[in-house]
């Protein structure tokens, strides 16, 4: 026994006792307590029984914990039925239970972690990298450009507009305003806005008696139309001492004087202005722009991944719709609580003997499969459960984006230093104690004499002396008095005066407008007047100060500069908060990544759970998944469950909707103090009438008290006695359709607008009530039909289970055969029996489980330590038998390879040509006799609802990694050859597929121009930035670099974008390796760049595209690398030459020279020794020598040296002569055909 203490300064008198069981599993529950050894174990029964202080669990609480069992047990039942019989997908399933919302879990399972992880840990380095000493450089570049683009607001400042006439109407002011005055008008005003105010604090629903009445009348509307003369009398003696009109321009004080006072800012900016200049300090400068331009191609790779992680923590943190899992709202953790379900006491009771709850738990024990599976992946996952990462997301995003116009053209920008040093900084700045202090007290007055005439022009500007006498009419007889100047009339008019004024806001519009003309005249005239005398006496000397004229030079210089001073700025700008980068949002951001990369192996192996569970089933699991309708049952349970959860919720708001009821007078002050006539309408539509929502929500709520109240949950005794309460109990809810969305744009309107504090807070107040309103499902009409169906969905739950759990027949097998079967029912035996065999047996069982167990897992893992050993000598075998004795021997082998392929290719080539060409148009064949196989072919290709056929096939690695073989691209042009035959446009093609198959990889092994040949179409943009279309499909390039140390290779980043949305936008990695000469080799036989790449783009779980120009010879050599490599790890008996035709079946006329085929060769042993790390160095360099011999040094057999010689001689000659000669390669005399070298 334990007593369990709440934290909270709960009183102990509220201390209750509940089933532990039941209690710990109730949502509800508090979970702020500790844990207290009790006082006295010994005075304490032991019933496994304990005390805390909470409130009890509500009835209705009760009934919805108890209906949820049953809810997650026919949901249980739905899913492992589903998964097992191929109904439900394993991916939609846990896509589901861990709440993914619209992604799917092979998405998250493809999530790569290297981009994020590689942009995060450079950005978290990027404080301590960043020159510091060049800061003083930085802040002068950040002033230039500020100042240069403030100066645009100077460029008038030598010939300020509109000066002359402001001058004049000051002229017209100091002469007009020396004889005005405000005071008799003040007064008159004061006189008029004091009974306004009474009047329109009256509380207009209160019922008054005649005298109320009379004293009303008398106090505040009797005196109304002669206080309002007097402010008529005194607003026309003002507009007949002067035409006002005339001072109009005087509110544009500010404007009009605005380029000097900016130039004068300006001026006090430049010195601040530190002027460092040194070439260490540009040195400096330059290499931090250079970190920073580098960085922007860390947080390009990473910003995809990025938006995919915000998408991904969006949707784990909210509620997403299910259609699959509605009986495990929460999840992978309502799952978790099926084990715990089908032994609940609760349910042990109900049930009784007629459901096996024990038989329930063997029959569901495949689903634990899925149970663990998710609980494991929703643990892992638990940091992206919060959704205060989001922020930092949200700025590591931020700060991508910034650096995303970073380019290299940045670099250039420390030229921009010396522009301003050079060239701007030398002209001289005015001298601050000589130049414009007189300026700027001229400035100051007439910002003053601005402000003051804005207030006065808009009074008086629009006055009329005729109208003031007819205003003050309307007003008087728009209160509905016969005539307010007869006192015994009016008292008797005063009922129906106060209740028009309820429709009217002619009173507050009246106090608005007098206090609006008291606040404009509050002037101090004296002080008004010396501001006046100042911009009179210096006004016209105001820009004509000693040294501004060179100071627009200066101002001229930096504007000439705009575009490299504007760069400047940004990466300066971006280098200053990279030094002050908040590291601990960038680990948030690793922290989630690495979480969800945790997770890929996880995801990728749901797909055998289907499998497992069928592996684990038991025969109760077979006799459960045949309950007829499980997904429709669930559904019907979980749905009216939901429904009533939220109808439980909206009783516990019990307090929150006493406040809202008192909010509605806010709500109408707020909405009468709206000037705009036509949004006040619209407000008071919005808010409706409030006080019958108010009612219709109190009233449903005592409704549902009252239900709880006489709720007996003892009393209900079956499944289908739980439902019908529900079911009763909504049905009987009478709640109208609200339409809060339209009182909340209400609140919207009117929260901004409140001035008073405490009546704003009550507004806000209001809003957060209505929104949790507004996010519960009260609209019972819309699941009535639903509700209806739950008790005999839950009565059918209950019959299938009593069906389920009768016990099958077993044979005895000892009885004879003559006799009529005895059956033995498992029920008959003796409880105490059963226990003992039950015992034995697992004792037995277990026991030899155990060291069964044991003896497999030491022979697995001496099995896969001898099998890695065995894997690894005999691929060194393998490599040693690829080595040959001398040179004309590795040239003969690889000519028999060869020849091995040409025979068979090389037949039934009219067949082929048809095939080809009736799978592809002739006219997107490179050339005629390079054809395209099209049972390899991407025939699931469609562009634009049509197949689209492509030059490409398709070839498979044992490791399953794809590979898409193909021609480069081709421009449309004219065959030289045949003037009517014209070559199609293909780069559309090969950008569509690209998207199709979700490339992430191209490799390029050839040049776009070869020895004066087209041997592919410009197809990308080839400079950073460049945008190229390519028929849909917009390109640009994002960042072009040298392939880690590989000089021949360059590695692009483009962006690609669909134009008519049907892909989204993607980002592709362009690998363009330039030392591959057609029909050859790498230059000098080199296999560390090709090995490279390979290495990079075997770790895409997309189709990697390779190309050179027919996408036959360098092409496949490459993609053989790969392909023969894997083969020769699953087997070590594989020859080159079985190799060679696999890869030419695949794609036609692959391999097309002796050179090629003798270097894939020793590509794949290269390969094979780097990856595995075989310790043969240097027996792969005596293969190597031998091999570059018979490659470069034509070592060959001695027919052919002495052929090649002869033919280098004649050529060298030829040359010498100015002559040709043809050094096309003979015919095979034994095949007749070419074998190339």
């Amino acid at each position: 026994m334990i007593f369990i203490r709440n934290v909270d300064s709960v009183p102990i008198s509220a201390s209750w006792k509940f089933n532990a069981t039941y209690s710990m599993k109730n949502s509800n529950a508090p979970n702020n307590y500790e844990i207290l050894p009790p006082s006295d174990p010994t005075a304490l029964p032991f019933n496994n029984r304990f005390q805390r202080n909470a409130p009890p669990i509500s009835k209705f609480q009760q009934l919805i914990d108890r209906v949820s069992i049953l809810s997650r047990i026919s949901n249980g039942i739905a899913l492992q039925s589903g998964l097992m019989d191929g109904s439900i997908q394993i991916d939609d399933a846990v896509g589901e239970l861990l709440n993914f919302g619209s992604i799917k879990a092979k998405d998250v399972a493809e999530f790569s972690l290297k981009s994020v992880s590689s942009a995060t840990q450079k950005l978290k380095e990027m404080p301590k990298s960043l020159d510091m000493p060049v800061e003083g450089l930085e802040d002068d570049a950040l002033l230039y450009d500020q100042i240069r683009i403030d100066s645009e607001e100077c460029k008038d400042v030598l010939n300020l507009p509109k000066k002359t006439e402001y001058l004049q109407a000051i002229e017209a002011v100091d002469a007009h305003f020396k004889n005005v005055s405000f005071q008799e008008l003040d007064k008159a005003l004061d006189n008029i806005i004091s009974p306004l105010v009474e009047i329109n604090k009256l509380d207009l629903k209160l019922k008054r008696n005649d005298k109320d009445l009379s004293n009303i009348y008398n106090q505040y509307f009797f005196n109304l139309p002669g206080l309002l003369e007097l402010v008529e009398t005194e607003l026309s003696k003002i507009l007949s001492s002067g035409d006002m009109k005339k001072y109009k321009i005087l509110p544009e004080s500010e404007r009009i004087f605005k380029p000097i006072e900016t130039m004068i800012s300006l001026i006090e900016q430049r010195g601040k202005i530190k002027g460092v200049s040194s070439d260490e300090a540009y040195d400096n400068a330059k290499n931090n722009f250079q970190q920073v331009f580098n960085l922007t191609t860390d947080l390009d790779s990473s910003r995809n991944d990025v938006l995919f992680l915000k998408s991904f923590i969006n949707f784990r943190t909210q509620k997403s719709a299910l259609s699959l899992t509605d009986g495990f709202p929460n999840g992978a953790s309502d799952v978790k609580k099926l084990t715990e379900d089908v032994q609940d006491p609760w349910l042990k009771q109900l049930a009784g003997n007629s459901v096996s709850l024990e038989k329930l738990g063997n029959g569901l024990k495949p689903l634990s499969i899925i149970i663990d599976q998710t609980s494991m992946i929703d643990k892992k996952l638990v940091s992206t459960s919060s959704n205060h990462v989001l922020n930092s997301l949200e700025y590591v995003k931020d700060i991508s984006e910034m650096t995303a116009n970073v380019t290299q053209g940045a670099l250039k920008s420390v030229e921009t230093f010396k522009s301003y040093h050079l060239n701007c900084l030398i002209i001289p700045r005015p001298i601050v104690s000589i130049g414009y202090p007189g300026s700027k007290k001229v400035i100051e007055s007439a910002k003053m004499i601005g402000k003051v005439m804005t207030g006065i022009s808009e009074v008086f500007g629009n006055l009329n002396t005729k109208n003031l006498k007819a205003d003050r009419d309307n007003f008087i007889m728009s209160l509905g008095f016969t005539d307010i100047d007869d006192p015994k009339t009016s008292r008797n008019e005063m009922r129906d005066v106060l209740n028009g004024l309820k429709e009217k806001d002619e009173i507050a519009k009246l106090l608005s407008n007098m206090t609006h003309i008291k606040k404009s005249i509050d002037v101090n005239m004296t002080e008004l007047l010396d501001h006046v005398a100042i911009v009179k006496k210096k006004g016209s000397t105001v820009n004509k100060f000693a040294g501004l004229e060179d100071e627009t030079k200066f101002h001229e210089c930096l504007r000439k500069l705009g575009n490299e001073s504007e760069i400047l700025a940004h990466v300066v700008g971006v280098t200053q908060k990279l030094r002050k980068v908040n590291s601990t949002k960038i680990e948030e951001v690793e922290t989630i990544a690495t979480a969800v990369a945790s997770v890929s192996q996880d995801l990728i192996s749901i797909g055998k759970i289907p499998g497992s569970m069928k592996m684990s089933a038991q025969p109760e699991t077979k006799e459960l998944n045949v309950m007829p309708e499980t997904l429709k049952t669930s559904k019907t349970i979980s749905k009216s469950l939901n429904t009533f959860k939220n109808f439980n919720d909206l009783k516990g708001m019990s307090a929150s909707i006493e406040q809202l009821d008192t909010v509605d007078q806010s709500v109408a002050d707020g909405i009468k103090s709206i000037q705009n006539s036509a949004s006040k309408t619209q407000v008071q539509a919005e808010w409706g009438n409030h006080t019958v929502l108010v009612n219709d929500l109190n009233a449903t709520i005592h409704f549902l008290e009252d239900n709880e109240r006489n709720l007996n949950l003892d009393s209900l005794k079956t499944f289908e006695a739980h439902g019908n309460t529900i079911k009763v109990t909504l049905g009987s809810v009478d709640l109208p359709k609200m339409k809060l969305a339209e009182k909340l744009k209400a609140l919207d309107t009117l929260i901004p607008s409140a001035k008073n504090s405490k009546v704003k807070s009550e507004l806000e107040k209001s809003k957060k009530t209505l929104e949790k309103l507004d996010s519960l499902d009260l609209d019972f009409s819309s699941h009535v039909s639903t509700i209806q169906n739950l008790p005999s969905q839950l009565k059918n739950l209950f019959d299938f289970l009593v069906q389920f759990s009768i016990p099958k027949p077993v044979v005895d097998p000892n009885l004879a055969p003559s006799k009529p079967p005895h059956i033995i029912y498992a029920s008959d035996r003796n409880s105490a029996d059963k226990e003992e065999d039950l015992g034995l047996i697992l004792g037995i069982t277990g026991g030899s489980f155990i060291v069964l167990g044991a003896i497999a897992a030491g022979t697995f893992q001496l099995y896969k330590y001898y099998k890695s050993r065995m894997s690894l000598k005999g691929m060194k075998k393998w490599i040693r038998a690829q080595k040959f004795e001398t040179h004309s021997s590795a040239y003969r082998c690889h000519e028999a390879y060869m020849r091995c392929m040409v025979i068979p290719s090389e037949s039934f080539t009219n067949e082929k040509q048809a095939a080809s060409f009736s799978y592809l148009p002739e006219n997107k064949h490179r050339t005629n006799n390079r054809w395209c196989n099209p049972e390899t072919a991407l025939k699931h290709l469609k562009k634009d609802g049509k197949m689209m056929p492509i030059h490409a096939n398709l070839i498979k690695s044992a490791n399953g990694k794809q590979w898409i073989a193909t021609q480069a691209p081709l421009d449309e042009k004219k065959d030289e050859k045949n003037e009517k035959k014209k070559w199609a446009d293909t780069k559309e093609d090969f950008w569509h597929m690209v998207v199709h198959e979700g490339v992430e990889d191209i490799v390029m092994v050839c040049n776009f121009v070869e020895l004066g040949e087209n041997k592919s179409a410009v197809y990308l943009p080839r400079e950073v930035n460049e945008v190229m279309e390519c028929g849909r499909y917009k390109l640009k390039t994002l960042s072009c670099q040298k392939f880690q140390d590989c000089e021949k290779v360059q590695l692009r980043r483009i962006e690609v974008k669909d134009t008519k949305s049907i892909f989204k936008k993607t980002i592709v990695n362009h690998y363009h390796y330039t030392g591959w000469p057609d029909q050859k080799c790498p230059e000098k036989g080199e296999f560390l760049s090709t090995y490279k790449i390979m290495s990079e783009v075997e770790k895409s779980k997309k189709p990697t595209v390779v190309h050179c120009s027919s996408g036959i010879g360098r092409t496949m050599a490459f993609i053989g690398t790969h392909v023969i490599a894997e083969n020769v790890k699953r087997d070590h008996e594989v020859t080159m030459g079985d190799e060679l035709t696999k890869l030419r079946n695949r794609r036609w006329h692959s391999i097309q020279t002796v050179r090629q085929s003798y270097w894939l060769q020793m590509a794949v042993c290269y390969k094979l020794k780097e990856d595995h790390k075989l310790k043969m160095d240097e027996e792969f360099k005596v293969m190597f020598k031998m091999f570059y011999e018979v490659a470069f040094k034509d070592m060959v057999t001695p027919e052919l040296a002495a052929e090649r010689k002869k033919i280098k001689e004649e050529l060298a000659i030829a040359t010498k002569e100015g002559r040709k000669i043809d050094t096309t390669q003979k015919p095979d005399s034994d095949i007749g055909k070419v074998i190339l070298y």
